[in-house]
């Protein structure tokens, strides 16, 4: 089975709307998440079909996007992440394997690295 899941995860409602409907255009399965902890579910339960794996920084709850995003790579190192904020990158230490893109992002480019990831498993 070759993983086409894209999890979004993102407290803003029409921001995580914008992300999904770009992901659903371009053929991905998406599922979406509010709250870190709550994707850390969802990738426990579908980490075999999930590909990529979309977060922002700042997410409500206990742990935060990179928390997210360390945890994801420790336990399914195949998940690729990437990782968006309005805050500037240099402000932010991402795990290693990790790719970073600034708010407002470009459909172009986070859909060609999504891409890549589901073509690498």
């Amino acid at each position: 089975m070759v993983a086409k899941t894209v999890l979004v995860v993102e407290d803003d409602p029409s921001t995580r709307i914008v992300a999904e409907e770009m992901f659903l255009a371009a053929g991905f399965e998406v599922e979406s998440a509010q709250r870190a902890d709550h994707a850390l579910d969802i990738v426990a339960q579908r980490s075999e079909q999930t590909a990529f794996l979309f977060t922002d920084v700042q997410t409500p709850g206990p742990i935060d996007g990179i928390d997210l995003a360390r945890m994801v790579k420790t336990y399914w190192p195949h998940i690729e992440i990437l990782v968006t904020s309005a805050r500037p990158a240099s402000n932010i230490v991402l795990p290693d394997g990790v790719r970073f893109t600034p708010k407002p992002w470009s459909h172009k480019d986070v859909l060609e690295l999504a891409r890549a990831a589901v073509a690498e498993q």
